[in-house]
């Protein structure tokens, strides 16, 4: 059909299998983004479970353009080959696409990056054999001329022209993606052009500027300007005793299992999570330093950072919505009668609409394709913050209702909400959502804030740091309605701050309060 333009070229993925399976997966969406259809397929080690060579080459026929991942493995050698080659097939596949003269656009591990597995080098494959005693001499050649040959094809793809280096996932996909829009580009004879997704990195560096910070106001120093802190000099690891279902939670309250404290953070594994806690127990601050994380690792400033500090393997798009908002935002619509808003109360597209309305004013330039497409993939988490901040219980209702809907129709996306226990109670609970309790701080907890605090005050005076700690461990350590206060993230903060403040903290209870109530109120001011 020649003159005819197509929409979709075909794109063969290539790399070894074990060690590059999240890189294949980002590939894979990376294509998909493009508008390309893909072609892939999976190699072992292991002779047998591998199909004809002949069979791997038709599928190179079939396609346009192929994308191969390399990183410290070479892979499956298949045995039909001249006398003496050995080289993998992922190797063979690039020079097949070459002799028909297709591109090979080629994406190597970066050889700088330190925290690379171990167990993913091909030189590992030795160490583990001698681990379990099957070493042999024929091994220790094999290992050796892979060594070389992984060395000499990288050698290859660089000389064929596009090439580049990758750090992460989030970065493979980028680059995997750019790459497939020049190639349409330079072969637009044959294939529609591709417009640019929207660019989120705007609403990203506006959340990472909103979430990555802890302001502590009242705080007299030198001019009496409020203080900002990064969150991870003051962020205190919080507990939760369990993650249960309703049903489940009665029966532990009923057992008193005590023993199952996990770190908050743990929540993150489930799909949904309900994050219950009293004033000022950190709910807010935690689901900010998600959006932080994410953020960090998203915009390449971290990339580890999700993983290291959240656990997660995947770098989630974080969309940090605080429910006091998006209901002002429902009911300033309906009072206005606008055309384009949903017509129904729990509908989900209000959270579309929501995030659009706000994009416009915030200029982050995402339309509602935009929050759709992100709201409809499983690569999105949801951060609703403050269910107990709607006006009335009717409004918590409703806006629960909305949620449960939103779980339904995003099926793959997942869902953090936070919620005051007093609130969270009746229709408003949402059943497809596990809680867990903030613990109160414990004393280890506690102290590791002090020593946080202190450095982060006394920045550059270390000596003083410590000083400053001393007095004030014993400071809160003195009574026992201080240690009760101190139990609390929003307490103890404010309990440092008064105490520096008047370099101790008042002796009479209601002098006490009253320095607290007076900092809490200059915090919201």
């Amino acid at each position: 059909m020649k003159g005819k333009v197509m929409e979709q070229p075909v794109v063969f993925i290539s790399s070894t299998v074990e060690d590059l399976r999240p890189y294949r997966a980002a590939a894979k969406e990376a294509v998909s983004t493009a508008r390309c259809q893909l072609r892939m397929m999976e190699y072992f080690a292991a002779e047998g479970k591998n199909p004809p060579l002949s069979e791997c080459m038709r599928h190179i026929d079939e396609c346009d353009v192929l994308v191969v991942i390399v990183a410290n493995r070479y892979g499956w050698i298949p045995k039909e080959q001249e006398k003496g080659e050995a080289k993998s097939i992922t190797w063979l596949e690039c020079l097949h696409a070459a002799s028909q003269d297709k591109e090979v656009i080629a994406f190597i591990l970066d050889p700088n990056k330190k925290d690379w597995p171990a167990e993913y080098n091909e030189e590992n494959i030795i160490a583990k054999a001698i681990q379990e005693g099957t070493a042999t001499p024929e091994l220790f050649t094999s290992v050796q001329r892979a060594v070389q040959d992984l060395k000499e094809f990288k050698k290859w793809l660089n000389s064929r022209g596009f090439c580049a280096f990758f750090v992460n996932t989030h970065d493979l996909f980028g680059k995997v993606y750019q790459s497939l829009v020049e190639w349409r580009e330079r072969h637009a004879e044959r294939f529609q052009h591709v417009p640019a997704p929207s660019d989120p990195q705007l609403y990203l560096e506006w959340l990472r500027e909103e979430s990555g910070y802890i302001d502590i106001r009242g705080l007299q120093v030198g001019a009496g300007k409020a203080n900002r802190f990064g969150i991870e000099e003051l962020y205190i690891p919080l507990t939760t005793v369990s993650m249960l279902s309703e049903a489940k939670r009665a029966l532990e309250r009923e057992e008193r299992l005590e023993n199952r404290r996990v770190e908050l953070q743990e929540v993150l594994q489930s799909a949904r999570a309900a994050i219950i806690g009293e004033p000022g127990a950190g709910k807010t601050t935690f689901l900010k330093r998600i959006s932080f994380a994410l953020c960090q690792t998203l915009q390449g400033i971290e990339p580890e950072a999700a993983e290291k500090r959240l656990g997660l393997k995947t770098a989630y798009f974080p969309i940090y919505i605080r429910l006091f908002e998006l209901i002002q935002h429902i009911t300033s619509c309906e009072k206005r009668n606008k055309s384009d808003c949903p017509i129904l109360a729990n509908d989900p597209q209000w959270l579309v609409h929501f995030l659009s309305e706000k994009s416009r004013s915030q200029k982050w330039k995402l339309g509602q394709d935009f929050w759709q497409e992100k709201l409809s993939s499983d690569q999105v988490i949801l951060l609703l913050d403050g269910l107990d901040e709607a006006p009335d219980r009717g409004e918590r209702e409703r806006i629960s209702e909305l949620i449960s809907q939103a779980v339904r129709t995003y099926r793959d996306a997942r869902f953090v909400l936070t919620s005051r226990p007093l609130a969270y109670v009746g229709k408003a609970v949402l059943q497809e959502f596990p809680q867990a309790y903030i613990d109160s701080l414990e004393p280890e907890a506690i102290d590791f804030y002090l020593q946080r605090w202190t450095k982060a005050a006394y920045f550059d005076a270390p000596l003083k740091a410590d000083e400053h700690y001393l007095e004030l461990r014993q400071a809160l350590q003195e009574r026992a309605e201080i240690r009760k206060l101190a139990r609390n993230p929003v307490m103890l903060t404010a309990l440092a701050v008064v105490h520096w403040n008047e370099k101790r903290l008042p002796e009479q209870r209601a002098d006490l309060y009253d320095s607290i109530i007076t900092w809490l109120l200059r915090s919201r001011e």
